[in-house]
Formats: structure tokens, sequence, C-alpha cells
């Protein structure tokens, strides 16, 4: 059996990264460029904002950095959670279990559209699929799952209501209404909490 044993004794040679002299300052790079022109359009930060700080341009790496840490320094605009406006949506997940899911019904110009409604285990984050017969597809583009939660949000009672008057469920258990319960759209358990 063979073996391969790496032979210590000869000395290993190291490839330079470029060939300038120790002692010229590393120049300033373009990935330093695209680092301060991503953090200045987080941070809402114009270039008069940036001249004014820093008059020159950045000539060296060590230049470069002090542009980066200043930047890193300034606070970042924050949006507020979206959870505030949609927390009476759906409940929230308990000690590892699932989450349960509560529907939804909206008219719309091309007609009633039925939602189910969950709560993520991250706080503000909530799965909305669109419902079809009795199956479900995920919304997954954040910006038209943001504008059904809106919406929702402007009358949940009734949207919820709405899905147990045409479809027959209860909205938040999803137990078949009897006919005096249907025409609230939400079933005699649930109507009390």
């Amino acid at each position: 059996m063979n073996t391969f044993v790496p032979n210590y004794s000869r000395p290993r040679t190291i490839a330079a990264r470029d060939s300038r002299p120790t002692w010229e300052p590393r120049p300033f790079s373009e990935g330093q460029a695209k680092l301060i022109k991503s953090m200045m359009a987080e941070r809402s930060i114009t270039t008069e904002q940036l001249f004014a700080e820093f008059p020159a341009r950045p000539a060296t790496f060590a230049d470069g950095s002090k542009v980066i840490n200043w930047l890193k320094a300034q606070v970042t605009p924050t949006s507020p959670p979206p959870s505030a406006q949609y927390d009476g949506l759906a409940p929230a997940p308990k000690d590892g279990k699932k989450a349960r899911a509560w529907h939804y019904a909206l008219q719309t110009e091309d007609g009633v559209k039925f939602y189910r409604v969950k709560r993520g285990y991250k706080p503000g984050f909530y799965f909305v699929d669109a419902q079809a017969s009795d199956d479900f597809y995920p919304i997954r583009n954040r910006a038209n799952r943001e504008a059904i939660l809106a919406e929702i949000a402007k009358d949940v009672q009734g949207a919820l209501a709405l899905y147990g008057q045409l479809i027959g469920r209860c909205g938040r258990c999803g137990k078949t209404l009897t006919s005096e319960y249907r025409e609230l759209g939400i079933g005699p358990v649930c109507i009390n909490k």
C-alpha cells in the first residue's frame, strides 16, 4: 500500500499578489468603490454629503477604508415593521406548534379572490396563499403579498365574513357553517373570540 507523505523539507513558494514594491501603498480598489456606492444608497447619503466629509477621492486602500468606516457609523433609515398593522390577521404559532391559518375573501375588479393567511415564526412575517378550489398556491412576491395583507387589514372582519358566506366554512377554524351562521361568515365558537 503506497501512501502519500508530504515533503516538508522543500520550501513552498507563495505567488505574489502584485508586483508593486512593499513601500508603495495599496491603491483604492474597484470593490471598495462598489461597496461605498451601495452603502450610500442604503443609508440615503448623497454625494454632496460624502464630499463634505471627504473632499478628495480616495487614492489608497487605507483612504477607502476610512470612507467605508464612516459610512458604517451612519444610521441606516429603518422602515416601520409591517407586523404592527397586520397583527390581527392570523394567530401566532405557540411553542413549536404549527400556526393555524385564517381565511379571507376580497372583492376585486376581476371578481372575488380567496386567500389563506398564516403567521410565520419570524416577527412580522406572514405567509399568504391564494385559494383556487381546494388547492392553495403561495404568493412569493413580497410586493403582492404586502398589497393583499394591506387590503385585508382595511376590513379584517368583513373579509373573514365574506369568505364564510361564499365558501360556507368558518374563516377562522374552517368548519362547515350551518345556515344561521353562514350569513355571518363565522361559526358560533369563533364569533366569541
